[in-house]
C-alpha cells in the first residue's frame, strides 16, 4: 500500500457509478486501487440515498487494506465494482453508523474533499437493510 510516484505526462480518467445496497449488516465492495497498479484514485462525490420511503437506515463506509487480494473477479484495474464479494484485507476505519432518513439522501464526500486511495486500498460499504440505501459515486483514477 502506498503512494506511487506518477512523473511526465499523465492521463486522468473520470469514472461515474451507482447501485442499490442489495444486502444488510454485509461489507460489499464499492471501488479499489489494484496492488501495483501504479495509480492513484480521487472520489471526487460520494452521495448515499435512502430509497424508502418511511423508515431511516444506516450506513457505514471504511477505507480496507486489500493485502494484495482483488476485491472481484471481473474487476479490471480501476475496480468499479459493487457486490457482495469477499472484502479481503483489515479495516483502515471510515464512518460508523451514519443514518441517512427515509426520502434523503447524504453527501459524505464532495469536491472540497481530498480523498484518495493509494495501492491495494479500497472503500467498502454496509447497510443496515437490504434495498433500503443507494450510492452514487464520482471518482478519477490518475496515472
Amino acid at each position: 500500500m502506498a503512494n506511487p510516484t506518477i512523473t511526465g505526462t499523465i492521463g486522468v480518467v473520470s469514472f461515474s457509478a451507482s447501485t442499490i445496497i442489495s444486502t444488510a449488516t454485509t461489507n460489499e465492495n464499492l471501488l479499489g486501487n489494484t496492488a501495483s497498479s501504479g495509480k492513484l484514485i480521487r472520489v471526487h462525490s460520494l452521495v448515499v440515498h435512502n430509497i424508502d420511503g418511511s423508515a431511516a437506515a444506516t450506513f457505514q463506509l471504511k477505507r480496507y487494506d486489500q493485502d494484495g487480494t482483488p476485491m472481484h473477479s471481473d474487476a479490471g484495474t480501476y475496480q468499479a465494482v459493487i457486490g457482495a464479494d469477499v472484502v479481503a484485507g483489515s479495516d483502515l476505519g471510515g464512518f460508523h453508523n451514519i443514518s441517512v432518513a427515509a426520502q434523503n439522501s447524504l453527501v459524505v464526500y464532495d469536491n472540497t474533499q481530498n480523498v484518495t486511495l493509494q495501492e491495494d486500498e479500497s472503500l467498502v460499504i454496509q447497510a443496515s437493510a437490504a434495498n433500503d440505501l443507494s450510492v452514487e459515486i464520482h471518482y478519477s483514477v490518475i496515472g
